[in-house]
């Protein structure tokens, strides 16, 4: 059985954000924000796109493959992204505290 990305719902994103950036981001001292890592589940398909630099994890964003950026913080903010697969719009941007 595959093990599923988390689903995420566009209330209170804010918060599940957080969650995710609690259980899926390394450690500050190996976190690499000048390439692009995506970390997914085996399975998981999104269509490349131009993601940008960051660490990307795999979601389901309202029902659909989507892929999560946190960009490198800033102070104690981070601006998180949810992008879409195969184009790599910003479905949703939130900024958030940045934890490591």
């Amino acid at each position: 059985m595959e093990r599923q990305p988390p689903d995420l719902q566009p209330d209170g994103l804010a918060a599940r954000l957080a969650r995710l950036q609690a259980v899926a981001l390394p450690e500050s001292e190996v976190a690499d924000y000048d390439h692009t890592t995506v970390t997914a589940p085996a399975g998981f398909r999104c269509a490349p796109a131009d993601w940008g630099p960051g660490v990307l994890v795999a979601v389901r964003y309202d029902g659909r493959p989507a892929l999560v950026a946190f960009r490198e913080p800033m102070g104690r903010s981070q601006v998180v992204e949810v992008l879409q697969c195969g184009t790599g719009e910003v479905l949703r941007s939130v900024t958030i505290a940045a934890t490591r």
